[in-house]
């Protein structure tokens, strides 16, 4: 246990942030392998079928990246985009018939780059996705005009729109209770400042004029007590495998993830995305005719044993993911995983073990840095996982090699933007989440690297590794101006 005012071993170290420079510092490492996530019955080791039981490659895994700017193509289907309309007559017209809310997101023409980053960071993110399929869209620009009581003027200085103060941003159309005085008036508004509404913003906003009986189906929540049969269905839908591993005898810490966390109406509308798995940590599989407790198995190294949470991707079969755990979170007295934390961890990026796990670790820091709130970028995130295994094979942090690393990222980078790299490493023997939130720690400690990992960065790739002393290494390589 170390006294809570020393500082980290990264911050002992002097950890040096580089832009463009060749300069190096003290040394991380990382050598961490994760295996498949079994099928319920594993086959033999002499069959064919038996690749799931080998560890998987420790190349970084494909990330996708915006398609607008991204230098590298992912293989990850785009999702789909948000359904707007163009025209307000039209708009309201078909929210009354299909009795949803109408939103209107009113647009600067001349600044489409912040219109699309806001759409693809805010409004196709997690819950605010899953409300605005619930609703009727319209995107108007901000000088859209409209004709009524023989008069044309702007639609968005019609006195209805005030609270936008004739700025953009999102309103909300009461085109659902028919019987309200409020039935087509503008019930609700959020004007896009400097800073953009937030997603939590957004989700308090349209789960007010959402009809009852959408939130309702969007917070039920059907579990799996059969392993196979979760996998399965997960596969079969392309959707992610969540897993809920529960002490078999009820206890303090489990009964209050589920009633403070659990029953959170925002968490359940995100994990309705996801197939659900409530298992006990004495649940068996078949491993060669062998019976083996599933959270014994390697896949699932970084539960450690214990009750918690854990993520299979089970999206795409060509993907290095598919069946691979993303995702562990073991309960641990020392953090409780509240609606926020699991919030977060549900709305993770694509992506491996380590690389989700760091980035879960720089958004739930107490000071909110930004860098990870941007694109996760494809190619950054391999580059960050090449590093961090370099430094892993060498048993030593650095930022080694960076001069002609610099060059080859800023050349693939878009608009002219240049590399920055922040590397730090874990004291030895920390379990992963734990290893993963004292390198975020450590870049707290230098105002240079906390300059980047604080910064909202148009790009980002994170990742970290373990190396041979139980050393983890991160990095964190972003693309800016």
């Amino acid at each position: 246990m170390r006294e809570s005012n020393s500082l980290s071993r990264c911050a002992l170290a002097a950890l040096v942030l580089l832009v463009g420079s060749a300069l190096s510092a003290p040394a991380d490492e990382t050598t961490a392998n994760s295996a498949t996530a079994p099928r319920a019955t594993e086959p033999d080791a002499d069959s064919p079928a038996s690749s799931p039981m080998t560890a998987a490659p420790t190349t970084a895994a494909p990330m996708p990246a915006p398609a607008e700017t991204a230098p590298a193509a992912s293989d990850e289907p785009a999702e789909a985009d948000l359904p707007w309309l163009d025209d307000y007559a039209t708009g309201l017209k078909a929210a009354e018939a299909a009795g949803r809310p109408l939103v209107i997101l009113y647009h600067n023409p001349a600044d489409e780059a912040r219109t699309a980053r806001f759409e693809r960071e805010t409004l196709h993110a997690g819950a605010v996705r899953d409300l605005l399929d619930h609703c009727t869209l319209a995107k108007l620009p901000q000088d859209y005009r409209i004709k009524a009581g023989g008069e044309e003027f702007e639609l968005l200085k019609h006195a209805s729109f005030a609270q936008l103060a004739g700025r953009v941003g999102l309103a909300v159309v009461d085109t659902v209770h028919r019987d309200s005085p409020q039935f087509r008036h503008v019930v609700a508004a959020l004007p896009m400042t400097d800073t953009p509404p937030s997603q939590d913003a957004l989700v308090a906003m349209l789960e007010k004029y959402v009809p009852e009986d959408v939130l309702a189906k969007l917070a039920a929540l059907e579990w799996h007590e059969d392993y196979g049969e979760a996998i399965k269905k997960a596969e079969r839908e392309r959707r992610m495998l969540f897993i809920y591993f529960r002490n078999e005898a009820r206890d303090a810490e489990q009964e209050q993830f589920e009633r403070e966390t659990l029953s959170n109406v925002r968490v359940r509308r995100k994990l309705g995305r996801f197939v659900l798995a409530r298992l006990t940590r004495s649940t068996e599989i078949k491993v060669q005719d062998q019976p083996v407790k599933l959270i014994d198995h390697a896949s699932f190294s970084t539960m450690y044993g214990r009750q918690g949470i854990a993520i299979v991707d089970t999206t795409e079969p060509q993907s290095r993911n598919f069946r691979q755990v993303v995702s562990a979170f073991p309960f641990s007295p020392r953090r409780r995983y509240d609606a926020r934390r699991l919030g977060v961890i549900l709305d993770l990026p694509r992506g491996t073990l380590t690389q989700r796990t760091l980035v879960y670790a720089v958004r739930t820091h107490p000071e909110a840095p930004a860098s990870a709130d941007g694109a996760l970028n494809e190619m950054l995130a391999e580059e960050a996982e090449s590093h961090s295994q370099y430094q892993a094979d060498i048993d030593n942090q650095g930022h080694h090699n960076w001069g002609n690393r610099f060059q080859r990222i800023s050349a693939r980078l878009p608009g002219g933007m240049v590399a920055v790299e922040v590397c730090a490493e874990s004291w030895p023997g920390e379990e992963l989440v734990d290893a993963a939130e004292e390198c975020v720690h450590s870049w707290r400690q230098s105002s240079g690297h906390w300059g980047a990992v604080s910064a909202r960065q148009p790009f980002f790739g994170y990742d970290m590794k373990l190396g041979s002393r139980a050393v983890w290494y991160a990095t964190g390589i972003f693309g800016g101006h």
